[in-house]
């Protein structure tokens, strides 16, 4: 009986100790975190809100050229859960009633929305 009893224990710590470092996702995706980014997570999301709109603006200002997107500095974040949806208006767009507007040959947006991931501040698209 008493080896039975043990069994079972060990049985149970190993899945206890599975979900707990490897996560029991039912989304299906891989962990692919190593511990020192689940022991960052443990507490908080490793990306904050502040973090987010930051990393939001710094890809905005590298990757689109001052001619096609200007941010106007003020991101809008909004908590979805495992993600952050950071936009930026952007300063070059009139409003008008022009649907597409397009400046010097060029679509200009009039707002860019970014989805980073909280857990790794992954960029997962970019709308």
């Amino acid at each position: 009986m008493k080896t039975k009893c043990r069994k079972v224990i060990a049985v149970a710590l190993s899945a206890f100790l599975f979900c707990s470092v490897w996560g029991c996702s039912t989304s299906g995706g891989t962990v692919d975190q190593s511990f020192g980014m689940m022991a960052l997570n443990s507490v908080q999301p490793f990306a904050s809100e502040e973090f987010a709109k930051k990393l939001a603006l710094l890809v905005l200002d590298d990757r689109y050229p001052k001619d096609v997107f200007l941010s106007d500095g003020i991101g809008a974040a909004v908590n979805q859960g495992d993600v952050w949806l950071v936009t930026f208006k952007n300063s070059l767009h009139v409003d008008d009633s022009e649907s597409l507007p397009i400046m010097n040959g060029m679509l200009i947006p009039r707002a860019l929305t970014l989805k980073i991931r909280k857990r790794d501040a992954a960029i997962l698209d970019i709308f």
